[in-house]
C-alpha cells in the first residue's frame, strides 16, 4: 500500500515539473529543476518488489529509457509508448536512477532523476 502511494505521489510530481518547460514552482515556491544534483523524489522499495515509475506519455517515436543508476540495484523494464518504467529491486542498497525522454537519434530531450533506496527482503 505505501509502495502504490509514493508511486503515485511521483506520478503526479513528475506532471508539474513536467508539464511546461521541465522547471516548475513548488507549492513553496522553491524552483525544482530534476537533474543530477536534485533528484524529484526519494522511493523506498523492498527487494524482490517492483517499483513502477509513471512518466507523461511520449510523443510518436519517442520514449523513456534509463540512462544511468539501475544496475546492480535495479532491473529496469521499458513500457514503449505509455511513459511507464518497471523496475525490479533486485539487490539491497541505495542509487540515483536517471530517466531520460529519448528517440531513436539518442537525443535526450528531458531527464529525470530520482534516489531509491532498496531494503532487505523481510523474514
Amino acid at each position: 500500500m505505501r509502495l502504490i502511494i509514493e508511486t503515485t505521489a511521483v506520478f503526479m510530481l513528475l506532471i508539474l515539473l513536467l508539464g511546461g518547460t521541465g522547471c516548475q514552482k513548488t507549492i513553496r515556491s522553491d524552483e525544482v529543476v530534476s537533474n543530477s544534483e536534485t533528484p524529484v523524489q526519494k522511493l523506498i522499495v523492498e527487494k524482490g518488489n517492483y517499483l513502477d515509475l509513471r512518466l507523461p506519455s511520449p510523443a510518436i517515436g519517442r520514449w523513456w529509457a534509463v540512462d544511468k543508476g539501475a544496475l546492480p540495484y535495479l532491473q529496469p523494464k521499458l513500457e514503449i509508448g505509455q511513459g511507464m518504467i518497471r523496475l525490479l529491486a533486485v539487490k539491497p542498497g541505495k542509487t540515483r536512477v536517471t530517466c531520460v525522454l529519448t528517440d531513436r537519434n539518442l537525443f535526450k530531450y528531458r531527464k529525470v532523476v530520482v534516489d531509491v533506496e532498496i531494503l532487505p527482503h523481510p523474514e
